[in-house]
């Protein structure tokens, strides 16, 4: 992508494999030998658990492994048929859903919630977590400065945990 003239490129990552396989430490690695166009971004154990944060009314830091563990509220949440294909993203109105009822701004306060208790990489497995509101947040500042071409304040202020 950025050989096709992107300004950068953000990987959304689920970590709950390399958690589990114990890979964390040569992820951590890999993500260092990035060029710094490419922003990992990173959830624990899944993408799942930030749009669960949709609907929890106070903030939680409860531990879910994997991404079985998420089934109980992914059903309750988002749908007993859910699935992580496209289809059933183009059959079933789910963000709009999680928008409902202020659902953006408890995600928002969730996942800070969340990320403050992720304080070293050693740690990172014994936490669920998403970053995801941090793209949501920077991509707002990109709209002020109306996604302005080679951007360099996008990508310096943009904090991840596997971009340091």
């Amino acid at each position: 992508m950025l050989k096709e003239d992107f300004d950068f490129v953000l990987c959304v990552i689920d970590v709950d494999t390399l958690c589990a396989h114990h890979k964390i430490e040569k992820f951590i690695q890999d993500c260092k030998k990035l060029p710094s166009k490419i922003i990992p971004i990173t959830s624990n154990p899944c993408i799942e658990i930030w749009f669960i944060m949709h609907f929890l009314e106070k903030p939680s830091d409860k531990m879910y492994p994997t991404y079985e563990s998420l089934h109980n509220l992914i059903d309750k949440y988002l749908s007993p048929d859910y699935d992580k294909s496209k289809k059933f993203f183009e059959n079933h109105d789910i963000f709009s859903k999680m928008e409902d009822n202020n659902g953006f701004e408890k995600a928002t306060q969730n996942a800070l919630f969340r990320s403050k208790k992720v304080k070293s990489y050693q740690n990172i497995a014994n936490h669920s977590y998403s970053e995801i509101y941090t793209v949501l947040q920077q991509l707002e500042i990109c709209k002020s400065c109306n996604f302005k071409k080679d951007c360099q304040h996008c990508i310096k202020d943009m904090k991840v945990l596997f971009n340091l």
